[in-house]
């Protein structure tokens, strides 16, 4: 999708694709389209910043209803009869130069404004499924399970079932004071 294409469909699913305050520019390359955004159920201060990031069209997956207990993506509160998560899912795919640097350059500028985030690789770090980056927005209440993952990435661990070590990259002893200062402010 074309950045004015994307433009014009943030407008109508109200996705600030347009908005990008970052110096980073994560959109697709040349000639790789995304597919529409998932932002839907995701903190709306999260999406904002997301959407500050220049993150928003890479969106796959905020809230998901599904009754299963490792839902990771559950709702973790209802403001105004609406269910919302602090659990996304960000696509990897198209990136711009070098893929390994721009990942650990999104992980970076995630933490740095209210995420703790891994980049799930097939095959690594435990995770078996497909390539993405997991981030969950510490700026608000979470549910148990976030708040283990959360846990885990201060312990430099991948957030999931098995609790290993992490090893495709670790946050500065400043992302990981900014990460404790945001929770703290959380509650």
């Amino acid at each position: 999708m074309s950045y004015y294409r994307a433009c014009l469909a943030s407008l109508i699913l109200l996705v600030p694709y347009c908005t990008n305050a970052h110096e980073e520019n994560w959109a697709p390359r040349e000639g790789c389209d995304l597919s529409r955004p998932h932002p839907g159920g995701l903190y709306p201060d999260a999406a904002a910043e997301l959407a500050n990031l220049g993150l928003s069209a890479r969106i796959t997956q905020a809230l998901n209803t599904a009754k299963k207990a490792e839902n990771v993506h559950g709702a973790d509160k209802t403001i105004n009869g609406i269910l919302y998560t602090g659990a996304v899912d960000i696509s990897i795919r198209c990136l711009k130069g070098e893929e390994d640097d721009q990942i650990k350059r999104i992980l970076t500028a995630l933490s740095a404004n209210g995420f703790v985030a891994w980049y799930r690789k097939n095959g690594t770090d435990g995770w078996n499924g497909a390539n993405h980056i997991h981030a969950v927005w510490v700026r608000q209440p979470l549910k148990p399970v976030l708040e283990r993952q959360v846990e885990s990435w201060l312990a430099f661990k991948n957030g999931l079932k098995s609790d290993k070590d992490y090893t495709f990259w670790k946050p500065t002893d400043d992302l990981l004071e900014k990460i404790k200062n945001y929770r703290a402010d959380a509650f």
